[in-house]
């Protein structure tokens, strides 16, 4: 029963924070929390999907945890600097990436090398209540 499952954040709550530091501090007490279907964890949040991602239906809820390490192929939640944004990560010859998944976007601009930017959280499990 960890603080009554994760928290609803938006992506803009990470914007200029640090996510550790945000998950203990900046939630407050009323934030509505959802319990993780792959268990609950004070390192966790999650994102209500307003378009589908992948094979992610809109209307559903997505929850990352920040002290996870990504896998290739797996969602995460990066700061690119500009923005906060949910995002594929890649990794190839020893190499990171991150693929948008804006499909408006061109293809050659959809994939971009991991230099300055934070991933944030990695991938937990989705749920639709």
């Amino acid at each position: 029963r960890i603080e009554l499952g994760a928290p609803l954040v938006s992506l803009n709550s990470f914007v200029d924070v640090d996510p550790d530091e945000f998950l203990k501090t900046g939630v407050s007490e009323r934030t509505q929390r959802f319990p993780c279907p792959s268990g609950n964890s004070k390192s966790q949040f999650v994102v209500k999907v307003n378009d589908q991602i992948k094979n992610y239906p809109a209307g559903g809820y997505l929850y990352f945890d920040i002290d996870k390490s990504p896998v290739s192929g797996q969602l995460v939640v990066a700061n690119t600097g500009n923005n906060v944004e949910i995002m594929e990560y890649q990794s190839a010859h020893g190499r990171q990436f991150l693929k948008s998944m804006n499909e408006e976007l061109p293809l050659e601009l959809r994939l971009v090398e991991i230099t300055g930017q934070k991933l944030i959280g990695t991938f937990a499990a989705y749920a639709i209540f």
